[in-house]
């Protein structure tokens, strides 16, 4: 399995990532790619640059806070056109509060190969109570990616996150994909089990 790491790092978020690169470290099979998305006024700029075995891309959306949808928003775009433009079939995509163990690829995408699906999305702890099923964790063929895009939806005054926008985009194309692939969409569980790291 020839896979890549996809991250967006927002700068509130810069506390687990040490934690995180640790675990995708172990991953098995390893990544051939480790590919963070961090802001351009990342405080931490300078030194993840130097990180010899990741890729960094870098966020230019920094006029609205750190915690602003836009930021992570425009940030999983950049990840999402690199892998698209790249040569891997699969990416793993993982925020950088959640910790998963080494035989994450591999259970992810055997569940891909059972189902004949093009997404995988792995269920982690929310905020709040229960789980969460958006793109936290969640494992895509290059086909989910040119088929949707993050962005963020507005219903009057209120956002609907970008991971909705994407995932809600896929689901509505089971026909299609159906129809024209031969394939599932997406499929959702607990298929291993994640720390989130909070704070």
């Amino acid at each position: 399995m020839s896979y890549i790491v996809l991250t967006p790092v927002g700068n509130h978020k810069l506390y687990s990532l040490d934690q995180f690169l640790e675990a995708v470290r172990r991953f098995e099979p390893k990544p051939a790619e480790i590919v963070l998305c961090i802001d351009l006024d990342c405080p931490r700029k300078d030194e993840i640059s130097k990180i010899e075995d990741i890729k960094v891309l870098y966020n230019p959306e920094i006029f609205v806070s750190p915690s602003y949808l836009e930021r992570i928003c425009s940030a999983r775009e950049i990840l999402r056109k690199y892998f698209i433009y790249s040569k891997y079939e699969w990416a793993l995509w993982i925020d950088s509060d959640i910790i998963c163990p080494p035989e994450t690829p591999k259970v992810l995408l055997k569940v891909a190969e059972k189902k004949n699906c093009i997404l995988v999305s792995n269920q982690y702890p929310a905020r709040t109570t229960g789980y969460w099923s958006g793109s936290g964790c969640m494992l895509t063929h290059k086909l989910a990616c040119t088929l949707s895009r993050f962005w963020i939806g507005r219903l009057g005054k209120k956002n609907i996150s970008e991971d909705f926008v994407f995932l809600s985009i896929v689901d509505k194309s089971k026909y299609f994909i159906r129809e024209f692939l031969g394939k599932e969409a997406r499929v959702v569980g607990k298929f291993i089990k994640v720390e989130h790291i909070l704070r």
